[in-house]
């Protein structure tokens, strides 16, 4: 079977400006596209978490999910928080991440003394560093704790991980504290819903697609 160069190349030519528009159309597009999410995005920044009573009868916190592509997320969030950018390094491929902030607060704690000191005297003060703070007093009955609060911001990330450049990736969610003395969850379960893919959206059919569009361009 001869190749015909030149009629190859006429319908490389009548097809070449319909291709072209179809490439600007859908920059554009995209661009539009992306621009509609950051707005988005910024609305969702200022918008305040909201709190409701669940099916279990318990509390939820609520929040819209802002989105990034892989270029965003780095220069609008990885970039501007260094902690970040360092939990998020140790992925191949970042797919969620979310953060939270959360302050425990203990009215008072008494406990008295099984035996009262022998003498009557009282001390009191404040304890206060980064990660907690309180007040605290101390008298022949007992000791007392009040305003009790703790600080602790929270970082659950989820993507693709991977020991080795060319190793197989494996789902991964990490979960990080700032402070110390807040414990890192047992029996952690990260459930994800996989997307079935169609049949036309197979590597598959999209390949046989591009060779029967080739062989067709050729006759």
């Amino acid at each position: 079977m001869q190749i015909d160069l030149i009629k190859i190349g006429e319908r490389a030519m009548k097809i070449l400006p319909w291709v072209i528009v179809l490439v600007l159309a859908s920059m554009l597009f995209t661009e539009c596209d992306d621009n509609k999410v950051l707005e988005k995005n910024l609305k969702y920044q200022t918008t305040a978490t909201t709190y409701y009573k669940n099916k279990l009868g318990s509390v939820s916190a609520s929040n819209e999910a802002l989105q990034y592509t892989k270029k965003q997320l780095k220069e609008n969030l990885l970039q501007k928080d260094d902690s970040l950018k360092k939990l998020a390094s140790e992925f191949a491929k970042v797919k969620s991440i979310v953060k939270w902030k959360t302050k425990t607060e203990i009215d008072s704690i008494l406990v008295p003394f099984e035996v009262k000191a022998p003498c009557d005297f009282e001390r009191s003060g404040i304890t206060q560093n980064k990660w907690y703070e309180f007040n605290w007093k101390a008298n022949q009955d007992g000791f007392k704790v009040s305003d009790f609060k703790t600080f602790n911001e929270t970082t659950v990330i989820t993507g693709m991980k991977r020991k080795w450049f060319w190793g197989p990736q494996t789902i991964t969610t990490d979960i990080t504290n700032t402070s110390p003395y807040y414990k890192l969850p047992e029996n952690l379960q990260s459930i994800e819903t996989k997307e079935e893919v169609k049949w036309y959206q197979s590597t598959l059919f999209k390949f046989g697609l591009g060779a029967i569009a080739g062989y067709l361009i050729t006759k």
